[in-house]
């Protein structure tokens, strides 16, 4: 018995020492790879790439901004602008009265538009001074109430809401008949600008179309189904703009063109 329990003692011992060396190799394998990736990164330039959105052109240090780039000043090639509209102000219209861009799709603006119209004094190429920024209009308000109520069939209401928008503005107010998301959208517009998202709000009401199966102005009727195939969104586009499809084309030489799809 003494002998058996021996062996059985003598076989774990031999067990354990197998596994001690499967490990050691293993660990000295791990460390030689490890040890070659580290040779061969360190022989791969390093570089380091910094991606920043929302910056404007002359934010920074380099091109006259308060944001400090000692590293690119340093550097005169850098700023060397060949530009001749470097450090103007936007015009639309030359010195002789000759019109400076075609239209404000192929000809930038700095964003948002409005901001152009408040006087500041901080850059030497006017940017726009600062303003505040609205959260919610009463105006949008109103006109999101009249949609509510015109998706309810409730046109009385949807026209007094509209026209409280109409009357404050000095516009000759609608009759009920005439509320439809058609004029709704026109107001929105008129009243909100650049101030909405408009492309989010053409996408949710197209999708209202879509899952309640009501008549647009246009006299459509769009489904859930085949939302992506054909709905409001890209009709209401191609029926007010001036671009798409109209044989207009962009810097790029491009066409201007959509698909219906372009609603997700």
């Amino acid at each position: 018995m003494q002998v058996l329990n021996n062996l059985i003692t003598m076989k774990k011992q031999l067990i354990r020492l197998f596994l001690f060396i499967v490990l050691a190799c293993n660990c000295r394998e791990n460390f030689a790879q490890t040890v070659n990736k580290r040779e061969q990164n360190e022989k791969k330039p390093n570089f380091l790439v910094v991606l920043v959105d929302d910056m404007g052109f002359s934010d920074i240090g380099c091109y006259g901004g308060e944001i400090q780039t000692p590293n690119l000043d340093n550097d005169p090639g850098l700023i060397i602008i060949s530009d001749p509209y470097y450090d103007q102000p936007l015009q639309l219209y030359s010195s002789t009265g000759i019109i400076l861009c075609t239209d404000t799709i192929r000809s930038w603006f700095n964003w948002p538009h409005y901001k152009i119209f408040v006087e500041e004094f901080e850059n030497a190429r006017p940017e726009g001074g600062h303003t505040d920024w609205y959260v919610f209009r009463l105006a949008e308000t109103y006109l999101l109430r009249a949609e509510a109520y015109f998706w309810k069939g409730d046109l009385v209401n949807a026209a007094s809401d509209f026209n409280a928008v109409r009357e404050r503005a000095l516009a000759a107010p609608i009759t009920s008949d005439q509320v439809n998301i058609g004029t709704i959208l026109d107001e929105r517009t008129r009243e909100l600008y650049y101030e909405e998202p408009r492309k989010t709000e053409l996408t949710r009401i197209s999708y209202i179309f879509a899952l309640t199966g009501k008549t647009a102005y246009n006299v459509k009727v769009y489904k859930a189904e085949n939302f992506s195939d054909d709905n409001f969104f890209f009709d209401r586009i191609i029926e007010k703009n001036d671009f798409y499809y109209k044989g207009m084309i962009n810097v790029a030489g491009t066409e201007y063109t959509m698909s219906s799809y372009h609603v997700l």
